[in-house]
Parts: structure tokens; sequence; C-alpha cells
């Protein structure tokens, strides 16, 4: 005697019941963006120019993050988040689910204006707190943006303010006194980044971890002198560290995050991928030019999150990071387990 529930109802219902539960994970970095007005010296944008893809992230293709699994949502890749024509409502829809942030240039701040109240926290990418050097390096004005900072840090319902910077040779000097600016902008913290994407020999010259030991001290004295200021200030001071060391699990936490890019890829993180014609991620690491294959190991336009999540070559990248952190509590294990081997050559993976 037939039941009579339809066969693909059926299908659907049982897959349900033995579909894996995905677990509450750290975070979700979405690339809403490839777009970007500037071209910093430093970016990808600038440097890979003629061969980069533009384009903005379909809200339909959004809407298939599961955003209440990660604990926050990061809406920023490789481009400006606030030139997607739907960022205020990317960002009301990801504040249903879950705290929310964005990091931009900062030249359309106004366009958060009237969303403060569900951004959990805005970080506001600064070159040097000089004007000219900071134009030389982003390619606008540092003026007009500070003037939009202080405007945000005096609204009641506003986010957590953050100053985001790359310390790098020609502005490592200058650190204190961004401290000093992020005080006067009512800024609560001051993240001090590398210049960890590293894709030629050119770029390398400025990145302060790849100097003589001489040079690093003196480095090493700017970075105090800011921290010192900004205990003196309340404000929150992260500095990267600039001596390379291998760590158990970046600090990208590949194993329990993810970035979704804005054709719906899905990678352990934003060093695995670049939205460029080419197939391969270039990378200058200890004086050599690696050309990397990207890293994908699914696609929301094909698969649910979870599917990707769970498949056998992500489940796979993930437990070789996990039998690191468990080879740290193992006294008995004679071999530490080795780094992925797209993660080899990674500048994160040494704690930089």
């Amino acid at each position: 005697m037939g039941t009579g529930v339809p066969r693909p109802f059926f299908a659907s219902l049982m897959l349900k019941i033995f579909e894996k539960k995905l677990p509450r994970l750290r975070s979700a970095q979405i690339e809403i963006t490839t777009h970007c007005q500037f071209r910093c010296k430093m970016c990808p944008h600038h440097l890979f120019h003629s061969r980069w893809q533009a384009k903005h992230m379909e809200l339909k293709l959004f809407q298939k993050v599961p955003f209440a699994n990660f604990e926050f949502v990061h809406l920023q890749g490789w481009g400006e988040p606030l030139l997607h024509p739907d960022i205020l409502k990317m960002i009301d829809i990801v504040a249903q689910y879950t705290r929310v942030g964005l990091t931009t240039n900062g030249y359309f701040l106004e366009k958060v204006f009237g969303s403060l109240e569900n951004l959990d926290y805005l970080a506001i990418s600064i070159a040097s707190p000089d004007e000219e050097k900071h134009r030389a390096i982003r390619k606008c004005a540092l003026k007009p943006i500070i003037e939009k900072v202080k405007f945000i840090a005096r609204q009641r319902n506003r986010p957590k303010l953050i100053f985001s910077t790359i310390m790098m040779r020609n502005t490592i000097e200058e650190l204190p006194a961004l401290i000093e600016l992020a005080g006067e902008c009512g800024v609560d913290e001051v993240i001090a980044n590398n210049l960890d994407y590293i894709p030629s020999a050119d770029l390398a010259k400025e990145a302060l971890f790849l100097a003589p030991a001489e040079e690093k001290e003196i480095f090493a004295e700017h970075v105090a002198k800011a921290r010192e200021k900004a205990q003196e200030k309340g404000i929150l001071f992260e500095a990267k560290p600039i001596k390379a060391e291998e760590v158990i699990i970046c600090a990208e936490r590949p194993h329990e995050s993810c970035l979704i890019t804005v054709s719906g890829q899905i990678t352990p993180c934003i060093y695995l991928h670049l939205p460029t014609r080419d197939e391969f991620l270039p990378r200058f690491f200890k004086n050599k030019e690696i050309n990397l294959p990207k890293v994908y190991f699914g696609d929301l336009n094909k698969n649910s999150f979870s599917e990707v999540w769970f498949n056998r070559d992500y489940h796979s990248f993930r437990e070789q990071y996990l039998k690191r952190e468990r080879a740290l509590y193992a006294s008995l294990l004679l071999e530490f387990p080795e780094l992925p081997s797209f993660c080899k050559t990674c500048y994160k993976a040494y704690g930089l």
C-alpha cells in the first residue's frame, strides 16, 4: 500500500534527518565586493589591476550564508565594502543573527551613518597620521575621513571604532602619532598589522619582519612607544609580532573560520584567494617567488554551506590543524604534524 507521500519529499526529509549539524563557528569573512576606487601601493588591487575581476556579490547569493552559525561576520574581502549598493541591507540582515562588522578605507563612511546601531565594530584603514603620506599611500585625503570618524564617535548608539594600519618601514615611526590621532577622534582601538601578503620582491622591502635584526630593534622601539601612549590614553592597542616563529594555528583560525568569495566560493582564509583571472596566487616567501594554486573547497551556488563544510577535502584540511593542536598537549608525540602544504609559504603561519 502506498504512503501517499511524494518520493521527492520523502528523499528530502531523509536527507535532512541524516545531514550533519553545522557547529557554531568562529567567523565568516564575506567578500561582498571586489570593487575599490583606490589603488593603495601595498594592495593586490593595485599590483594586479590589469587582471583584476571587479564585481559585487548578488544579494541572493549573500542570503545563502548561515549567519547564525558564526560568532561574527566580517563584511570585507579584497574590495571596499561601502561601494556595494546593498551594503546597508546586508548589515541589517546579518545583525538579525549575529555580530557584524567591516573594514573600510573611510571615504564613504557617511553611507553607514544610518546603520551604526546594527554594526558591532567599524574598522577604518589609516596608512599614516600624516596627511601627505596617507594621500601618497592610499590615494585619498585623510582629513575628511577623520571628520567622519569624529562624528561617529559622538553618537550614542555606535559601534566599536578601530583604526587599522599596516606597519611598513616608511610609516612605522609614526605609530605613536597614530595613537595620538585615535585619541583625538574618540577611537577605541588601534590594530597594527604586518604587511603579511607579499607577492613581489619590491613589496618585501617594506615588510618589518624581513628587515635586518638591528632595524627590527628600532621598529620595536616605535611599537613600544605607541603601546605606552595607548595605555596613557586608555586605547586598546594590538601590534602584530615582527619576529617570525611558526605557530600551532595562525590568527586566521582556518579550522573554524572561512572566507566566502564574491562569487560564492568557500576557502579557509583570504590568503588563499585573489579575485584575478589567474588560477594561481603569487607569493614572495623567503626570497623566492612562488605561484600557489588558489584553494577552494566548494561553491554556494552549487551546494549548501553545510555540504561544503563537511566534504572530505575540507574536513582533511581542518584535521591537519586539529592534529597540531592536539599534539601540543600530547607530550609523547615525537613528530609534530606539518602545516597544510599551501599554508607553509604564508607568513601568517609564522605568527606575523
